[in-house]
């Protein structure tokens, strides 16, 4: 993952972590974060149970919404799930 930021604002993009900032004399400079120390409260889909999903024919996004909707619980919850919620607006 990489984060690009200015100051206090970062932008998270990719899987390597850097942190992009100005130093004081207004270079761009950068240093890596161990990925361990950035938290994040968005979560994240296992993309093994994504992958299943999709191989089944289900939309990328809707796996990856149905993987988080059940904690990634496994394949048959995330499944269910789809099952259970295809006809909602938004999913």
């Amino acid at each position: 993952m990489v984060v690009y930021g200015h100051l206090s604002q970062f932008f998270v993009l990719g899987r390597d972590l850097e942190q992009f900032y100005f130093n004081s004399s207004s270079m761009l400079s950068y240093c890596t974060v161990p990925e361990a120390e950035v938290g994040s409260n968005n979560p994240v889909a296992n993309e093994d149970i994504v992958a299943q999903l999709v191989s089944m024919g289900f939309n990328h996004l809707h796996c990856q919404k149905a993987a988080i909707n059940t904690s990634n619980a496994g394949v048959e919850e995330a499944m269910n799930w789809l099952l259970a919620h295809m006809d909602d607006p938004g999913i």
